[in-house]
């Protein structure tokens, strides 16, 4: 078994402060997520680390590319892989948090943040 150097480790603080925030009177959706990062990019779509500043928390948050975006095809499989991700009951998947529209109407969704290596970075690695 290859000797994989450890990933990067979470943040298990919790602060009161971050805890303890009132929410807003109303909730203006564009005005959820912030400190956009671009950590993966597929075929159509795009996955982003994000802040969710409703639930203080990193999130990943999925979108279709701009080129992709006005597809309505598109726009119903990024749809569908949200719902039915968010179906799924196992240790091995990652939760579904959110599905959604950002301020331009273009379909999007959250899930756990995982820290690691990918497949790919795992299949490739040689010692």
């Amino acid at each position: 078994m290859p000797n994989f150097p450890e990933p990067p480790k979470s943040y298990s603080s919790v602060f009161l402060e971050e805890t303890d925030k009132p929410l807003p009177e109303k909730i203006d959706p564009r005005a959820r997520y912030a400190f956009f990062s671009t950590i993966a990019q597929g075929g159509k779509s795009l996955s982003k680390s994000c802040k969710d500043l409703h639930l203080s928390r990193f999130v990943c948050y999925k979108t279709l590319k701009p080129e992709f975006a006005a597809d309505e095809i598109e726009q119903m499989r990024l749809i569908r892989e949200a719902r039915v991700n968010s179906m799924l009951q196992h240790p091995n998947t990652v939760p579904t948090y959110e599905l959604g529209r950002d301020g331009c109407g273009n379909p999007n969704f959250t899930t756990k943040l995982v820290h690691g290596y990918t497949l790919r970075e795992i299949l490739n690695f040689r010692e």
